[in-house]
């Protein structure tokens, strides 16, 4: 008697001597079929008036001149190393050189009232990154971005204002490496011993955005962890040394409102900003997130600008009258 086939659970499997085929299954390849006619760029891929979409908040920033520059140069060094990479010999991919400028004049834009609905302000701005050998091509690995973070809050005098994806950052942990949390303990100790009215914000997600209830899980796990959970945590650590973590560090989140057919309803707006403003005076923005694979370096390739403002106004922190920067200011107001 011949043998029986081998029954599956599921759709069956067709095998050759070289192949098998799950026949039926969904092949679902971010990395392949997130890329669809990128030309069309500025054509919306899904239609609004039919599939609901979660608000999504997000922050940026346009930058000119000799920063702007820098930025062009990030990228030309990633895309020669990845053409060294996997298209060495295909012409379609041509090596980038980066353009010269005789005059600094040459990088001055003086069109931007075309683009732009008031004039752009005046700033010292630096780009720092994360990035390493398989992103850049270097032999060391950079985690400036980490090492701008650490110093911006070091030189906070006033408050701290935070929004980002996420919050993942605990201090003597065996997984999470990274030293936020020790940078923002100890400039809340020093505010507590000096007797400082001092403030930091931090505005994240109020669910993560993963559609795996076990990667939400796992990311709620971490921020906990990071916030309250834990002899590593921010609060748990302030709270040894005798200091009411709450007069000093607030979390929230955000949502919109509207009535819907007579109906007032709600929604999770989603916090996928990667951004600090501090004192009204300096800020940073750009990819990186709170965790391990933006700040470290040698994982996720990140890139971020710091801004130091040149252009001053009069502000008043603690009832006190003190001069502040007009873009890192407004651009508080507008978000806070």
């Amino acid at each position: 008697k011949p043998e029986e086939p081998q029954s599956y659970a599921g759709s069956p499997i067709v095998v050759d001597t070289k192949h098998r085929y799950f026949v039926g299954k969904d092949y679902s390849n971010p990395y392949e079929k997130d890329f669809v006619e990128l030309e069309k760029y500025a054509e919306d891929c899904i239609d609004r008036t039919i599939v609901p979409r979660m608000p999504w908040h997000d922050e940026a920033l346009v930058v000119f001149g000799k920063v702007a520059r820098d930025v062009a140069r990030h990228f030309i060094q990633r895309w020669n190393i990845h053409k060294c990479e996997k298209f060495l010999y295909e012409d379609s991919y041509p090596f980038l050189l980066p353009k010269t400028y005789d005059d600094p004049d040459d990088l001055r834009v003086k069109n931007w009232a075309e683009f732009l609905e008031a004039r752009p302000f005046e700033v010292d701005a630096q780009c720092v990154r994360s990035a390493g050998p398989w992103s850049i091509g270097t032999k060391i690995i950079e985690n400036s971005i980490q090492n701008a973070y650490i110093q911006m809050i070091d030189a906070a005098k006033h408050y701290i204002y935070i929004e980002n994806q996420f919050f993942i950052t605990i201090a003597d942990d065996s997984t999470v490496k990274n030293h936020l949390a020790d940078a923002l303990y100890r400039r809340v100790l020093r505010a507590h011993t000096s007797n400082e009215n001092f403030r930091i914000y931090i505005v994240l997600p109020l669910l993560p955005g993963f559609d795996n209830v076990n990667a939400v899980q796992a990311v709620l796990y971490f921020i906990m962890r990071s916030i309250t959970k834990g002899d590593g945590s921010l609060f748990r650590r302030l709270e040894k040394r005798g200091v009411p973590p709450h007069n000093y560090v607030s979390f929230f989140g955000m949502r919109g409102h509207d009535v819907l057919m007579g109906l007032l309803v709600t929604e999770i707006i989603y916090v996928h900003s990667k951004l600090m403003i501090i004192d009204d005076r300096m800020a940073i923005c750009g990819s990186a997130n709170i965790n391990d694979r933006s700040l470290l370096g040698q994982r996720d390739s990140e890139f971020c600008v710091v801004i130091n403002d040149r252009e001053e106004e009069d502000g008043v922190f603690n009832r006190q009258k003190v001069r502040v920067g007009k873009f890192c200011g407004s651009w508080r107001r507008r978000l806070f």
